[in-house]
């Protein structure tokens, strides 16, 4: 927008652009400036826009709020205390089985509190990385042996050991007595990090 001789005027010796006193073109004035208005204690190092309000109420120079927004980004105070509002998210590693054959490699949960069926409250749910699933009744009640015992009984049965199986921090799948049969059967039992749960994504 075009100014007008109407917009400027001078009192004191100090020059006005519409009610603002204009700041000379001077790097080191203008910076001082910005620094009162955002560094002080009682201003508190607000944001670009923020500082700029508090600015524009009685000074005014061409190009003031690019000058402002980079002496905000600069601010090492701010750099160090602000919010990522954007933060990087890592990519998703895929997980893929080392053998080609069926439940060579597993993710496993517990879908609990089911409405009773046949005397069974709930279901532990077997995902294959190849897609295939497998739910095998249970109850809510089943413990690390119950766990073991379901998996050899119903798993085993029809695909074989797989060599991977990974599940959630579930006291069944903790506990020392399954880990400890993992161990003897050559499974690899990996759990996956605490609140993921994208980490067997499938399954839950």
């Amino acid at each position: 927008m075009k100014s007008s001789l109407r917009d400027w005027h001078t009192a004191n010796e100090l020059i006005f652009y519409k009610n603002q006193c204009y700041v000379p073109d001077d790097l080191t004035l203008r910076r001082n400036m910005v620094q009162k208005y955002h560094d002080t204690v009682s201003a508190g190092h607000p944001g670009c826009l923020a500082t700029q309000i508090l600015i524009q109420r009685d000074y005014w120079w061409p190009g003031m709020a690019t000058f402002i927004r980079n002496y905000v980004d600069g601010c090492a105070v701010c750099q160090q205390h602000k919010i990522n509002r954007h933060p990087i998210c890592p990519p998703l590693q895929l997980i893929s089985p080392e053998k080609q054959q069926p439940f060579s490699l597993i993710t496993m949960d517990f879908i609990t509190d089911l409405p009773p069926s046949d005397g069974y409250d709930s279901i532990m749910a077997v995902v294959d990385q190849g897609s295939s699933k497998e739910a095998m009744p249970c109850n809510k009640t089943i413990d690390a042996t119950g766990t073991a015992t379901l998996l050899l009984d119903s798993l085993y049965r029809r695909y074989g050991l797989p060599d991977k199986a990974i599940s959630n921090r579930g006291p069944q799948f903790a506990s020392h007595v399954f880990r400890e049969l993992g161990r003897l059967l050559g499974i690899n039992l990996v759990m996956s990090t605490a609140h993921h749960p994208q980490t067997d994504g499938a399954t839950e």
